[in-house]
C-alpha cells in the first residue's frame, strides 16, 4: 500500500503541502519591503517593517501619556515579532511541521496580515496594496494552503 493511502492523503494534498515552505522566506523579505504609506503629508513616504520598528522606538522617547506609550511598545513587539515568526517558519516547515511553535507563528503572521491589510482598506479603499503586504499575504496563503493540505481524514477504526 503506497503513503498516500496509508495516510489518507491525495497526491494533490501531497503537493500542496509544500505551500508549506515559502511562508517563511516571504514573511522574512515582507518585513524589510514597504508595509505602510505615511499620513497625509507624509504619503509619499512608505515605511519598512524595520523602518516602523525605528520609528516607534523615535516615538517612544517622548514624554507620553501611559497608555500611549504602552500602546507604542505593543505595536514595536508584534513589528519585531514578524520576522522572528517568519524565522520560525523557515527553521520548522521542512521537517518539523507539527511543531507547536511553527502553528504559533504560522497564525501570528495570518493575525498580523489581517490587521495590516484591514488597515490598508481602511485608510485607503481599493488601492493596491504594498509590496510588503502583498507578500504576506501570498505567505498567509502558503501557511492556510499547507494547514489544509496536511490535515488528514479521519480513519475508519
Amino acid at each position: 500500500m503506497d503513503r498516500a493511502r496509508q495516510t489518507g492523503r491525495s497526491g494533490l494534498s501531497q503537493r500542496l503541502a509544500w505551500a508549506r515552505l515559502v511562508t517563511g522566506p516571504l514573511a522574512l523579505w515582507a518585513f524589510f519591503l514597504p508595509l505602510a504609506h505615511g499620513p497625509s503629508l507624509l504619503e509619499a513616504y512608505r515605511y519598512s517593517g524595520l523602518e516602523l520598528v525605528t520609528l516607534t522606538g523615535r516615538l517612544q522617547t517622548l514624554d507620553l501619556d501611559g497608555w500611549q506609550t504602552f500602546s507604542l511598545w505593543g505595536l514595536r513587539v508584534a513589528l519585531l515579532c514578524v520576522p522572528i515568526a517568519g524565522a520560525w517558519q523557515v527553521l520548522l516547515s521542512p521537517f518539523h511541521s507539527r511543531h507547536a511553535a511553527y502553528h504559533a507563528s504560522g497564525w501570528f503572521l495570518a493575525a498580523v496580515t489581517l490587521v495590516l491589510a484591514a488597515l490598508q482598506i481602511a485608510r485607503r479603499g481599493s488601492e493596491p496594496p504594498t509590496p510588503g503586504l502583498v507578500l504576506l499575504l501570498i505567505a498567509t496563503a502558503g501557511f492556510m494552503t499547507a494547514r489544509g493540505a496536511t490535515r488528514t481524514r479521519s480513519q475508519p477504526l
